[in-house]
């Protein structure tokens, strides 16, 4: 008998070592955060008053990847103050901006607008979107949010469903595959352990040492990486499981929501139509494949001839054969287009996007969830597809607003802020008192901080993009891009990771400055306040350049921003200087007070000071003030017979 318990005991302690072991390893592990820390913000370094979104939140859904995209480094006040409007972006590479950086996203421009509409308010709007990701990513990022008190989600996510990390056609899935959702989501948080963590790093490190040159050439794009299943037909079991999986995701969203009381806005999802050929063309099995590839010849020979009405009729024997053929519906809408029938164009294009065999584009299906979604109590609807379409020529969406196949160029990143804030508006989201004169449009196009620096890494990062699978080009690098000027030299430099965002835009501003082109260095410093607002050295930096330049009352806005944020005698001195210069006398005092007491040693500050003195009517602290200038510096310029006119005023 004792020897059975012996054998027991023993037995017990054997399964009780390795999970002893873990402990004690996830332990240690969590101790050095390894990997980095976990939660969606971290403390602000800049200012202690504010929490920063995690740079690396993206680690977390990528396992073997060598790219990892980072959400842009939005702030939020620790403590929320009852007058603060807090939205929550959530999406991929549209929502991040793609290819353009922080402030030429649509989320810093809606945060411009709502800034300006609520202007007795705080407005704060963090944008997680991130490239290559889907709605397992917003599920989950979501579930962290609510501890932060947002007002409202706001939702742009959907073209990444089959290729963003953890997708169902996706290189970087989970284990076994993605088609299982509530096996991805039971990943999702073994994910949060990180032992596992360490295993997938180091298995990632021996994939990618032993990975080939020549794959790795042939994939060298994000869009090469993640896409695993390039022919994806629509209907198939791939396909309409990828559509449960996503409806779910946000409904699930919506959901825990609705427990929070918090708002959901949903965006439909917009592509360039005109303009952009399908990627893949999937042809219908069982068909006489030589039949219909001469009938699409047949068809382009006569569009070349620009005869577009015999084109047209070739291409319908084509679509009776297949009619699902993507490519053969994209040249039928082109057709359309040519002879002026916008609408059966418009049909056409749609149909020739939703076969695209490459499903980089979201199809009509995913749209159609989101209407549906939208129907439930506190969740309301952006149609940005229409608000696009309406913008242009022949309400068919292309190049006057897209870059390539989906991603929007400034002008349609700003009409979707301005649609998702009609959205907000018009349904009164936040009840908050409006401002009666709001900004034109034109206005705050003129506001937009987005500088050539910006516009240049943009467009070689469209290049690059256009010029590598699947698009055909010639697999462009940063390193095949000419340096003609400054500006190309430090967006390579951005690009290249050889400097970073806000040192590039600092040393082009002090390019400019050395040139005397002070505007436009100063437009390059007012990119870094918006996009590191909690950062005080933009704002001293416009601050300093403006009072040179004698342009006072223009520096007295970010002046005062600058002491929101810190405070330092330079700023006080001179928003109590310039409000000397324009007889505010009480608002000098005040502030050239301030300035002096952090910095007794300056002494322009300090004779200022006794000149508002002597304007509010305080003659006694004016003397004593340039009494102890004079003590200080006895030649101070101007110090004696400024004394002598106090003195004399006194006696009168």
């Amino acid at each position: 008998m004792l020897k059975n318990h012996k054998t027991l005991f023993f037995s017990f302690l054997a399964l009780l070592i390795p999970i002893i072991f873990f402990v004690i390893l996830e332990t240690g592990l969590r101790f050095f955060d390894f990997n980095g820390k976990q939660e969606i913000f971290l403390q602000d370094e800049a200012n202690a008053n504010f929490l920063r979104v995690n740079p690396e939140t993206a680690k977390f859904y990528f396992s073997n990847s060598t790219f990892r995209p980072s959400p842009s480094p939005d702030v939020i006040s620790k403590t929320k103050n009852p007058n603060t409007v807090r939205i929550f972006v959530f999406g991929g590479s549209s929502t991040a901006g793609y290819p353009y950086l922080f402030s030429g996203t649509f989320p810093a421009m809606l945060k411009q607008r709502l800034a300006d509409v609520f202007s007795e308010n705080t407005v704060e709007v963090v944008n997680f979107g991130m490239t290559a990701t889907n709605s397992f990513t917003v599920l989950d990022l979501v579930k962290q949010s609510f501890e932060y008190e947002p007002d409202l989600f706001l939702i742009y996510s959907g073209h990444n469903e089959f290729y963003g990390a953890l997708g169902t056609g996706s290189a970087q899935s989970a284990p076994f595959g993605s088609t299982d959702r509530n096996f991805t989501l039971f990943y999702l948080q073994l994910k949060k352990f990180k032992t596992l963590q360490l295993l997938q790093l180091t298995i990632s490190k021996i994939v990618d040492f032993f990975a080939s040159s020549t794959n790795q050439q042939e994939q060298s794009t994000l869009m090469g990486q993640m896409a695993k299943e390039q022919e994806i037909p629509i209907n198939s079991e791939l396909y309409n499981k990828t559509l449960e999986i996503f409806e779910q995701n946000i409904l699930e969203v919506i959901e825990l929501a609705k427990q929070k009381n918090v708002p959901v806005l949903l965006g439909t999802l917009a592509s360039n139509l005109k303009d952009h050929k399908p990627f893949v063309s999937i042809q219908k099995a069982g068909i006489d494949k030589k039949d219909f590839e001469a009938k699409i010849e047949k068809a382009r020979e006569f569009a070349k001839n620009e005869n577009y009405k015999e084109a047209l009729k070739t291409l319908q024997q084509a679509l009776k054969i297949d009619s699902a053929n993507a490519l053969a519906n994209f040249y039928a809408a082109k057709c359309f287009d040519f002879l002026g029938n916008y609408q059966n164009a418009k049909q056409f294009y749609t149909k020739a996007k939703d076969y695209d065999g490459l499903r980089f584009r979201a199809s009509s299906d995913l749209n159609k969830i989101l209407f549906k979604l939208a129907k439930q109590p506190k969740v309301f609807l952006t149609d940005t597809e229409k608000a696009l379409s309406e913008a242009t020529k022949n309400k068919i969406i292309g190049n006057e607003l897209m870059l390539e196949h989906l991603h929007p160029n400034l002008e349609g990143y700003f009409l979707m802020a301005k649609a998702f804030s009609q959205t907000i508006l018009e349904n009164k989201i936040f009840n908050f008192k409006e401002n009666p004169a709001p900004k034109t449009d034109e206005e705050l196009r003129k506001e937009i901080p987005v500088t050539s620096l910006d516009l240049k890494i943009a467009e070689i990062r469209i290049k690059i993009l256009v010029s590598n699978w699947p698009f055909k080009g010639k697999n462009l690098s940063v390193d095949d891009f000419q340096l003609q000027n400054e500006v190309e030299k430090q967006a390579v430099a951005v690009l290249k990771k050889q400097s970073d965002y806000e040192k590039s835009h600092v040393e082009l501003a002090r390019f400019y400055t050395q040139q005397n082109r002070i505007d436009e260095a100063i437009s390059e410093y007012k990119v870094l306040s918006e996009t590191f607002p909690t950062n005080e050295s933009p704002l001293l930096a416009i601050s300093d350049l403006l009072i040179k330049s004698k342009r006072f009352d223009e520096a007295l806005p970010f002046l005062e921003k600058t002491v929101s944020l810190v405070e330092n005698d330079f700023s006080y001195k001179w928003i109590g200087t310039i409000s000397l210069n324009n007889k505010d006398f009480s608002k000098g005092v005040k502030f050239l007070e301030k300035a002096v007491s952090l910095n007794p040693k300056d002494e322009q500050a300090t004779y200022n000071l006794a000149g508002s003195y002597f304007f509010v009517g305080d003659t006694n602290k004016a003397i004593s003030t340039v009494e102890a200038l004079l003590k200080r510096n006895p030649n101070f310029p101007n110090g004696q017979n400024f004394y002598n006119q106090l003195v004399n005023s006194k006696t009168k």
